[in-house]
């Protein structure tokens, strides 16, 4: 009879098993509580925040708040490993995350110490958005202003598309900066050509 062969598992870094555990705690907190063969989940998204620093840097504590309040702040736990398998393994795409969180927490409910309590969001949809928005705090300031106010329609791909369609003015072709920074750049030239 054959044996079995079995996996041996590997220990992540420190800085992952830190991010892991304050993951795990945040969890308590928020009274969720994984089954045993989901916990890995906390393992990747200290690997995720690992990309950014240790648990001293930042930008690395802004990384872990916008995450816990993306995934604790809901029950729906079998959307987990979709919505961490959305977000690309890069530090660009994480604060891009963040920023779309902190965007939505002072636009859309400046009160919530939680942005996204009780949210009733598809979270592998939202985080497939969020990773696509270029400026965060634009395009979150807008549709408040258009009155948007859930988490789930201002970052629905619909909602993206149409909104990259009506801010084209606003948001220069490349690289996402602002319009009138660019213009002030095209301005500056034309002043020297002139003078």
């Amino acid at each position: 009879m054959p044996i079995a062969q079995t996996r041996i598992a590997k220990q992540p870094a420190p800085d992952v098993k830190r991010w892991a555990q304050l993951y795990a705690n945040a969890a308590k907190v928020a009274y969720i509580r994984l089954p045993v063969p989901q916990r890995y989940l906390f393992v990747k998204l200290g690997a995720l925040t690992a990309l950014v620093g240790d648990t001293k840097d930042e930008e690395a504590k802004g990384v872990y708040y916008a995450l816990s309040c993306l995934f604790f702040s809901q029950n729906r736990i079998p959307r987990w490993p979709m919505a961490i398998d959305a977000m690309p393994p890069n530090k660009d795409t994480l604060l891009r995350v963040t920023a779309c969180v902190k965007a939505y927490g002072e636009y859309a409910d400046p009160k919530g110490n939680w942005p996204l309590k009780r949210s009733n969001i598809t979270l592998d949809r939202v985080v497939k958005v969020m990773t696509e928005v270029e400026e965060p705090e634009i395009y979150v300031k807008h549709l408040v202003g258009d009155g948007f106010l859930r988490p789930s329609a201002i970052f629905h791909p619909n909602t993206l598309t149409n909104m990259k369609k009506k801010l084209r003015g606003a948001l220069s072709v490349t690289g996402g900066r602002l319009r009138k920074d660019h213009m002030k750049q095209v301005r500056e030239k034309v002043r020297v050509v002139t003078s």
